[in-house]
């Protein structure tokens, strides 16, 4: 068995997509060590599993980004803001990931797995002195970032090329490449070459892709983009396990069998577990569909959280709602478009609505559009009017169901934590490891 060191940003939705996909590897007796934030300590004690926490730039609070650098409240949402992220949370923390991470390698020789934006592997990869990862597997947690001829640059929300000429989305990659990446681009060299590490031959979204020996793309074919490029170490493994969350029904819990019963729909509204302005979406779509016979279930996003008061009659709301409780039951979701609720609507044969540009949430909202599972309304503030017409849109073309089942079949012959576990077990075939010293 070959030693596993396990790293990745300190943010809920890069951290729990990963460590759902080690049991498979703990159970056929691979060692794990887990590098992330330090208060994730708690919960990899209790799973027995051994943490090495991140320091310095590192280890900051990702609960909430916009309070942890109040600056980015400031930035303009597009090119800057995603410039701003990759040099803030991810970038100028690269040097103490990566001391982290060579910490976890002292005890032995490993395979590295991170997340793909656990920039702290890329030193390693690129000469950085001091132990090294017998290999690099990236878990993809987001849609894939890496050019292509056939798409516009990555944040744009912008669907794959139509025909053959694909200047123009030439154009704008050397525009975003020249002009508002060129700050985070020229970091990111500075920041390797000072850790004794290469140039990167790769941009940061680049990178993230092409630098791991493999790369495990959390999605599946049927939505992501096809490509002229296609990265050679790449393999699709499917959606990222939902792991159970305790639940205590609420009240009107029962409400929601009785709806299925009677043939009535239900509509669940989520603004996921980070993006948690009520106001942009949650709000609107239940005044949106307050008039449809209907059942409208809503969550805040967070155990303790905000709630809407003064309800329609037809709306029931929680603070938190695990996911895999409500989407058996739901006939449409509506959200602003993170990647995991996304697919897990998917995986369920959900169609959506989605209404989200921040982070990745455009990217997320075009490859729903473009594989025809739901409806993307382009907007992180939509009107009550297009949230009503999308919504009835939603529940009554049969087209967006079929697609969105269509991609629930992939999703359910995929298990990424036996794809794991293979991808582990075939490059610790192939690997020569180093003789010990004699003592």
């Amino acid at each position: 068995m070959v030693r596993i060191v396990v790293a990745t940003t300190s943010q809920t939705g890069h951290v729990l997509p990963v460590l759902s996909l080690l049991s498979q590897l703990r159970a056929s007796g691979h060692d794990v060590t887990f590098v992330t934030g330090s208060r994730w300590t708690d919960r990899l004690r209790a799973e027995g599993i051994r943490h090495v926490p991140l320091r310095g730039k590192a280890d900051y609070d990702a609960a909430d980004v916009n309070m942890t650098f109040p600056a980015r409240k400031h930035v303009v949402p597009g090119p800057e803001l995603l410039d701003y992220d990759l040099r803030t949370l991810f970038i100028e923390p690269m040097a103490d990931q990566a001391r982290a991470a060579q910490t976890a390698l002292h005890d032995g020789p490993a395979i590295l797995i991170c997340n793909h934006m656990f920039a702290g592997s890329w030193p390693l990869r690129l000469g950085m002195p001091g132990p090294k990862p017998l290999a690099v597997i990236a878990l993809g947690i987001t849609p894939l970032m890496s050019g292509d001829p056939v798409l516009a640059p990555f944040g744009s929300g912008l669907l794959p090329a139509a025909s053959s000429d694909c200047g123009h989305y030439a154009a704008l990659r050397k525009a975003m490449d020249t002009g508002p990446l060129r700050p985070s681009t020229l970091l990111l060299q500075r920041e390797l070459v000072s850790l004794g590490a290469k140039a990167s031959p790769f941009s940061f979204l680049d990178a993230a892709t092409f630098l791991p020996d493999q790369f495990l793309q959390l999605s599946v074919p049927g939505l992501e983009y096809p490509r002229r490029n296609m990265p050679p170490n790449l393999r699709m493994i499917g959606s990222a396990p939902v792991a159970p969350q305790p639940f205590v029904p609420p009240v009107w819990w029962p409400e929601v069998a009785e709806a299925q019963a009677m043939g009535r729909p239900l509509i669940f509204v989520t603004q996921g577990t980070v993006a948690r302005d009520l106001d942009k979406l949650v709000r609107p779509a239940l005044e949106a569909a307050a008039d449809m016979d209907a059942l409208v279930v809503a969550t805040g996003g967070k155990a303790d959280g905000q709630k809407c008061a003064d309800l329609p009659p037809n709306a029931r709301m929680s603070d938190y709602l695990p996911y895999e409780r409500i989407l058996p039951f739901a006939d449409l979701v509506v959200t602003n478009g993170g990647y995991g609720g996304v697919q897990q609507a998917l995986r369920h044969g959900v169609p959506l609505v989605v209404a989200g540009t921040s982070e990745d949430k455009a990217e997320v909202a075009a490859r729903v559009e473009w594989a025809g599972a739901g409806l993307n309304l382009r907007t992180d503030r939509p009107t009550v009017g297009d949230l009503r017409d999308a919504i009835m849109r939603g529940l009554q073309e049969k087209s967006l169901k079929r697609a969105a089942e269509a991609l629930s079949r992939e999703y359910r012959r995929l298990d990424p934590a036996t794809e794991l576990l293979r991808a582990v077990e075939a490059m610790s075939d192939h690997i020569p490891l180093p003789a010990r010293e004699a003592v």
